[in-house]
Order: C-alpha cells, then sequence, then structure tokens
C-alpha cells in the first residue's frame, strides 16, 4: 500500500500592510520608548512653557517681584526647568518603581566621584578663566544681564541658576543616562550627550561644540561613580565661576 504525501503545512499569513508597517514598534523595548518619549516631552514643553517668553506673554501680568521684577522672566525659565528635568524625571521613576538609586540619585562612590570632579575642576577653571576675555564669551554671561546691577540680583540669580544644573544632571546623567543604560548598553552615554549638545544651541559656539564632549565626560564620571551628583558639582561650579568673573568689574565696587 503506497502512503499519501503528507500534506505540506500552510503558509503563516502574512500581516497586512498597515499592520507591517506597526511591526517594528511592537518589537520595541517598551520601558525605553516610554523614557525616550518622557524626554522629548520635557524637550518641548522646556522650549515653550518653560520659557521666559512663555512667562513675559502669558503670566507677567499675574505676578510680581518687587526689586527683581526686571528678573523675573528668567528666575520662572530657570524654576519651571527645573521641575521639568528634575523633579518630574524622579516622579515617573518612582511611579515605575524604578529604585532611584538605580539612576544616579544616590551619592555612590564618593572617592572617584570628588576626586574626578576635583581634577577636572583644576583643569577647567582656569581655561574657563581664559574664555570668559574672549570675544565668543564676553558678555554672554549671566545669562540676565540684571545680574551685574547689584550683589542682591546676582546671588538671586546664581541660586537659581547653579540650582538649574542639578535638574539637568538628574535628568541626562540620571534619570536618561541610567535608564536607558539599563537596555542599551554603555551607549546610552553617547546618546544623552547628543541631546544634552543640541541643548546649547543658542550658545557660544565654542561652548556648543564642547558641550558633546563635556556629555559624554560627565557621562563617563556618573557611570563610573555611580552618580550625577559629582557632574552637578562639576557642571554648576564652572558655570558660577564663568558668571563671577563676566559679573567683577561691574560688581567689585558695590
Amino acid at each position: 500500500m503506497i502512503e499519501a504525501a503528507p500534506a505540506a503545512e500552510a503558509a503563516p499569513p502574512r500581516p497586512g500592510f498597515w499592520a507591517s508597517l506597526a511591526q517594528p514598534l511592537l518589537n520595541v523595548d517598551r520601558r525605553a520608548a516610554l523614557v525616550i518619549a518622557f524626554a522629548t516631552a520635557c524637550y518641548v514643553a522646556s522650549h515653550f512653557e518653560a520659557s521666559g517668553d512663555f512667562y513675559a506673554t502669558h503670566l507677567a501680568s499675574h505676578f510680581h517681584f518687587g526689586r527683581f521684577q526686571d528678573m523675573a522672566s528668567n528666575l520662572y525659565w530657570l524654576a519651571s526647568s527645573n521641575v521639568l528635568f528634575g523633579l518630574l524625571p524622579m516622579l515617573l521613576l518612582l511611579v515605575l518603581r524604578e529604585p532611584l538609586s538605580e539612576h544616579g540619585f544616590g551619592l555612590g562612590d564618593r572617592r572617584v566621584g570628588f576626586g574626578v570632579a576635583g581634577l577636572f575642576l583644576a583643569v577647567m577653571l582656569p581655561l574657563v578663566a581664559v574664555a570668559a576675555h574672549t570675544s565668543a564669551f564676553r558678555g554672554a554671561y549671566p545669562l540676565d544681564g540684571n545680574a551685574h546691577r547689584d550683589w542682591a540680583h546676582f546671588w538671586l540669580f546664581e541660586a537659581l541658576y547653579v540650582g538649574y544644573f542639578a535638574g539637568w544632571e538628574a535628568f541626562h546623567r540620571g534619570f536618561l543616562l541610567f535608564s536607558l543604560r539599563k537596555r542599551i548598553g554603555d551607549i546610552a552615554i553617547f546618546v544623552q550627550a547628543m541631546s544634552f549638545a543640541l541643548l546649547h544651541f543658542g550658545k557660544p559656539e565654542p561652548e556648543a561644540w564642547g558641550s558633546f564632549v563635556a556629555g559624554v565626560a560627565l557621562g563617563v564620571l556618573a557611570v563610573r561613580a555611580r552618580s550625577w551628583w559629582y557632574g552637578f558639582f562639576l557642571h554648576g561650579s564652572v558655570a558660577f565661576f564663568m558668571d563671577l568673573v563676566q559679573s567683577w568689574p561691574y560688581l567689585h565696587h558695590k
């Protein structure tokens, strides 16, 4: 008796056109996609709703800051940026039940953190002192020229300005870096450095070019020290020193 040949297996159904377009999205790491989408939303909101122009157009008539009214739009920008880049990512991590300590919010390795940050400062501060007197940087800092008016204006602006870098470091070298590093490895250092550099558009060109290199260096420091706080110490110190050098000719007689 001759056995019948087995029937050929049916080919799996081919997805329709629209389903085939959506297929790549179904294969991505959903947590990584959420982090990138959230970061994008923060960047867009920072450019529009957290800007000084937004304050001047929609909020200035409702608030008054007395003798500091001339800095109100920039004070709003600095404070709202800290909410977007510092507070909201931290709340998202808590909602997702992600330990903050795994995203650089702890002090990590203090010996490495303070040692490397201190070494970087020893190199950077003399360079900043020189750069502050070049044509590219002269008059560019502080970002609010009213900080030159007197010491009260200067210290109020600097308190919020230096604090602003805590939000930036928490976002780029904390939330973005460590969230993506779990999923794409150390290339996350370069991803966060790229987005960090894009936020420097509008700054002096040498600073914009150097921001990517600085972003990579700060990312490496954060990974090695398991904390973004040392990057904040370094970043905030350099920014404050630049402002102080630029402001000193106006303030030291007041």
